[in-house]
């Protein structure tokens, strides 16, 4: 029973292994057209498109935040509490150097949790 499991496991594990390669390259296939397409628009000077087969395509400018002076940013932040602008999720590799260390964060416990990992034969 267990040997079954484990042998299902690692096929589905190969399954998603190569389902992952093949997504990698569809999303760099469908960036490289989404780069193709902007260009052409742009030299077309539109920002609206369609197919012939009824499918539109929208462009649009969007503002995103690119961070200048990390430091000068947290002291904005650390002065004004508008902690909002950060994302809420710590650093798992900053918080076990640190709890391993046995430095307390303040509002942080660790918990536990399972995990399996498998080694398979090359074939």
């Amino acid at each position: 029973m267990i040997s079954d499991l484990i042998n299902q496991w690692v096929d589905v594990k190969k399954q998603r292994s190569d389902l992952t390669a093949q997504d990698k390259l569809l999303v760099k296939q469908q960036a490289q057209l989404e780069a193709d397409l902007m260009k052409l628009m742009t030299e077309a000077g539109t920002f609206r498109a369609a197919s012939d087969a009824g499918h539109t395509v929208n462009m649009r400018k969007q503002s995103v935040p690119t961070v200048t002076d990390w430091a000068e940013f947290y002291n904005y932040v650390s002065q004004t509490k508008e902690f909002d602008l950060l994302q809420k999720r710590l650093a798992v590799t900053a918080f076990r150097d640190r709890w391993g260390a046995g430095v307390a964060i303040p509002g942080v416990q660790s918990a536990d949790i399972w995990d399996i990992s498998i080694h398979t034969q090359r074939t």
